[in-house]
């Protein structure tokens, strides 16, 4: 019981706060600009709204793989600038499986590890044996043949919400990140063993450290794996024109 409160005072009161701080951050950044976005992950529109309400009319190229999520994002089309996409980025560009589990925030290309103590405390909230509602094809390509596609130079703000996935999608998006095209990269880290494969900080910063992308900021979370579940953080990355105007 108590980790439940624990829980929910976070999520209603320190990540709202910290996320705030965030927001506050890239509207310093890019005050004058118009920028582009990139919410990978979309969910329900969540952070479509976040960004609606952060910038004054940005575009957002928003992306989601849930076949019965997907049409709830529609009600964005009617906005100028708000670009909704079915499909899932990745590595490779493919057909690959999803797995949409009952709690739509917790579908991913991957599984659930259905050994771990996660899935265990997911069982007995939902009161459910199986936490997979459906698994099927979507269609994957890469941030960088995407972004060709749309002839799309640079991207400002890459959001990466993708349930265990981010070292994938980040691998796909190597050349915006070498040429340093990307400014800031907001993204997800799960660290403990709910999905069949679990990330550690190495699994993202190997593709961000050699080029020159620094972290600049951090959704502050209950840092305790008994008490979260998942066991997770959101990190921001900068890249080198990002941080040397931080810190001039």
């Amino acid at each position: 019981m108590i980790n439940k409160i624990l829980i929910l005072i976070y999520k209603f009161f320190f990540k709202s706060k910290t996320e705030k701080k965030i927001n506050d951050l890239y509207k310093n950044i890019f005050y004058k600009n118009e920028i582009i976005i990139f919410d990978v992950g979309a969910n329900k529109g969540q952070s479509i709204n976040r960004f609606i309400n952060c910038f004054n009319n940005p575009y957002i190229y928003a992306f989601e793989p849930n076949k019965n999520i997907y049409p709830e994002l529609k009600i964005f089309e009617n906005k100028k600038r708000i670009f909704i996409f079915n499909i899932a980025f990745g590595n490779l560009i493919k057909k690959i499986n999803f797995y949409e589990m009952i709690k739509s925030g917790n579908s991913s290309i991957l599984n659930f590890n259905d050994k771990s103590k996660d899935y265990r405390i997911r069982q007995k909230a939902q009161n459910k044996n199986d936490l997979v509602k459906l698994s099927y094809e979507v269609d994957q390509t890469t941030i960088d043949d995407f972004v060709k596609q749309q002839n799309i130079e640079k991207i400002n703000i890459l959001k990466i919400d993708v349930q265990g996935y981010a070292p994938e999608v980040l691998e796909g998006s190597i050349n915006m990140i070498k040429d340093n095209l990307i400014d800031i990269i907001e993204v997800e880290l799960i660290l403990s063993d709910l999905y069949e494969k679990s990330n550690n900080i190495y699994d993202i910063e190997k593709y961000l450290i050699p080029n020159n992308y620094k972290l600049i900021g951090q959704v502050k979370n209950i840092s305790n794996i008994k008490i979260n579940s998942p066991f997770s953080i959101d990190l921001v990355y900068g890249n080198k024109y990002i941080y040397e105007t931080l810190n001039k």
